[in-house]
């Protein structure tokens, strides 16, 4: 469990985060999913939310990864910005 900012989030304006993950490993395909939730400092928003996962390959010649992330972010003014990627 991660408890300070993750890199994908305003690092320096974020009061905290917290970012549990889950990995799974199968021979050699992993699979991590992790979710996050924070406050940012007063006056540089509320809240944010997160969710994300990635699926690996790691072989002795390549490695391959395919990774997804949502993030929800509220401001002071309680205005919602959504991101993928």
């Amino acid at each position: 469990m991660r408890l300070h900012p993750h890199p994908l989030t305003h690092a320096c304006l974020l009061r905290y985060a917290v970012q549990p993950e889950l990995t799974q490993r199968v021979g050699y395909f992993s699979l991590r999913l992790w979710l996050r939730a924070g406050h940012y400092v007063s006056g540089a928003g509320e809240t944010t939310r997160a969710v994300g996962t990635k699926l690996q390959k790691v072989t002795r010649s390549f490695k391959l990864w395919a990774s997804a992330a949502w993030q929800r972010d509220v401001d002071s003014e309680n205005n919602v910005s959504i991101s993928r990627s």
